[in-house]
């Protein structure tokens, strides 16, 4: 059974906020940056499991290119995207996030 993705709106402001930044970087780094989140979520997607519990209930998936983690967990038959974040961030600040 495929779970669906949910975003929290806190990983939706990262995400949005972290294109910005690097739009303003580099004209198309941006869009780069969510394409790479895009492939991150697919394999998520497709085997929810396959990354370990960081913290709490947390799994943590790396973002290829970029020094990003997608934090999610799974609840019921949903995957929530909990955290967009850069790897020198404190994860904890997710756990305002349930």
């Amino acid at each position: 059974m495929l779970l669906e993705i949910e975003f929290h709106k806190g990983a939706s402001k990262d995400t949005e906020d972290s294109f910005v930044w690097y739009e303003n970087q580099k004209t198309g780094l941006g869009l780069r940056f969510l394409v790479c989140i895009e492939v991150a979520l697919s394999i998520i997607k497709d085997n929810p499991l396959l990354f370990a519990v960081t913290y709490k209930d947390f799994r943590r998936a790396p973002v290829e290119v970029f020094p990003f983690s997608i934090y999610y967990k799974i609840k019921g038959d949903a995957i929530i995207i909990v955290g967009i974040m850069h790897q020198k961030r404190n994860y904890k600040v997710l756990a305002k996030r349930r």
